[in-house]
């Protein structure tokens, strides 16, 4: 049997989890690793695939929520190095 692989997960309220996604992703061989407004950038870009999730706050916001900025430049160099990424709602 293989290692499962890390989907991150940026989530940036407590009660706004993976949740109704958790199942379908360890089903898919994934081990969901969520982050709570605190992006680990050398692993994040190197995961399998990241997920950022939703919020109270815009992406405009990034004065008031600094790691908001973190998160922006992992999204950018995963796109840039053309590595998965779901954006939903705020992640979007």
């Amino acid at each position: 049997m293989t290692e499962p692989f890390d989907v991150i997960a940026y989530v940036h309220e407590p009660h706004e989890d993976l949740a109704r996604f958790r199942a379908p992703l360890e089903r898919a061989g994934f081990r969901p690793v969520e982050r709570l407004r605190a992006p680990d950038p050398e692993a994040d870009i190197r995961a399998p695939l990241l997920v950022v999730l939703g919020g109270p706050m815009g992406v405009y916001d990034a004065d008031r929520f600094p790691f908001l900025r973190t998160e922006l430049d992992v999204l950018r160099a995963r796109l840039a190095a053309d590595r998965p990424c779901i954006g939903l709602c705020l992640g979007a």
